[in-house]
């Protein structure tokens, strides 16, 4: 990544290697609802590839209007319309056992007739460490009273991170569940 700013001549520049592209083992929605008591909850396997050191980030995408009609195709979902980013959750390969991870996440505010995505990605651990230290911001209370947090990057005269993934994503329509 290059750019050069016309009007200022100041130029910020980036790289990144693309990782090879991971996939969910399984990865299914349960939907409860009833109320203020209804629930999203994801369900997930992932194995690790092995050999090296990885992370992996999973984002849950969230969209409240999908056309009747329309297709679960991805790039329909993230092209068409609008969707928000809800939580993103970072994995190490030490937090897997056997090669092997599996947990369930309950997804915050999220309808249970929304149409939801869910995304695994192999990211480089600068770029889970600049995730890391994002998330730990929090709030920004926290970010006011907390300790100054320098976030890692790697682009030269910028800030933030340019990263390169090849993603899984699995689209869900919760009214079917």
């Amino acid at each position: 990544l290059h750019v050069i700013d016309d009007s200022t001549n100041l130029e910020v520049a980036a790289s990144s290697v693309m990782l090879p592209r991971v996939f969910f083992d399984t990865v299914y929605p349960t939907v409860k609802r009833g109320g203020p008591d209804s629930s999203v909850q994801i369900h997930y396997s992932v194995k690790d590839l092995s050999g090296i050191d990885n992370w992996y980030v999973i984002s849950y995408f969230s969209k409240s209007k999908l056309n009747e009609g329309a297709s679960l195709d991805i790039y329909e979902y993230f092209n068409k319309g609008s969707n928000k980013l809800n939580q993103i959750e970072l994995l190490s390969d030490k937090m897997f056992d056997d090669g092997k991870y599996s947990d369930t996440r309950t997804l915050l505010n999220v309808s249970t007739y929304d149409t939801i995505a869910v995304v695994l990605s192999n990211i480089s651990q600068g770029y889970f460490e600049f995730l890391n230290a994002y998330q730990k911001s929090g709030n920004v209370l926290n970010q006011i009273t907390g300790e100054p947090i320098n976030f890692p990057t790697n682009i030269a005269n910028g800030y933030g991170y340019f990263n390169t993934h090849n993603p899984d994503a699995r689209i869900f329509m919760l009214k079917f569940y």
